[in-house]
């Protein structure tokens, strides 16, 4: 596995092995950063892994993450670092943790060709574990986050339908059901203005 790095620090979330610390201990966000779930902290983060620099995306979620803990899209971008890097159970940990304390953030999630065409390869990496991985709960429950994500109602649905039979008790599973259950099956383009937006 991977080398044991030992850090003096208190507990790097997401993917110590610690828990982290009780969210009465957090601090408090402001408003905006509540808000957007995170999303303006970490745009540069994201742009770095749509550009395929994926150590330093890695690098930049976990400073927002230890920075900013009870937001969720620090989470999931480092879930999607890490898959993408070739460790798929600390991206699994780290979306279980995104969908445990904000699951709403996953609506948040930046979409442009280049950050669709990384999600996709890390889906693809995932669908590899599913069929070769004896538990199937992780890999089938970052898949349906993942094809949520791109939009993909109907086969999030079937994804987490497979998570939760394989075992999949966690709160985020529960979250995201919660989630896959509020959205229309066709899901609007976010592009689209919404009807009775200011002009």
């Amino acid at each position: 596995g991977p080398p044991v790095v030992y850090y003096s620090g208190p507990p790097r979330a997401p993917y110590s092995n610690y828990d982290d610390p009780d969210p009465e201990d957090w601090p408090k966000e402001n408003a905006d950063d509540r808000q957007d779930h995170g999303g303006f902290i970490t745009g540069h983060a994201w742009a770095a892994l749509a550009d395929g620099r994926f150590t330093e995306a890695a690098d930049i979620f976990t400073d927002k993450i230890d920075d900013h803990p009870s937001l969720g899209l620090p989470r999931i971008g480092y879930a999607i670092t890490a898959a993408r890097l070739g460790d798929l159970p600390t991206g699994v940990r780290a979306m279980r943790e995104a969908l445990h304390y904000d699951p709403r953030a996953l609506n948040y999630v930046p979409r442009n060709e280049l950050l669709d065409a990384k999600i996709a390869n890390v889906l693809d990496r995932y669908r590899s574990s599913f069929e070769r991985s004896e538990n199937q709960a992780g890999p089938a429950f970052m898949i349906a986050c993942l094809e949520y994500m791109r939009g993909h109602k109907v086969k999030a649905v079937s994804a987490l339908d497979t998570a939760l039979k394989n075992g999949d008790d966690s709160v985020a599973a529960q979250n995201l059901k919660d989630l896959l259950d509020a959205r229309p099956t066709k899901s609007t383009p976010r592009s689209a203005p919404q009807s009775g937006s200011v002009k």
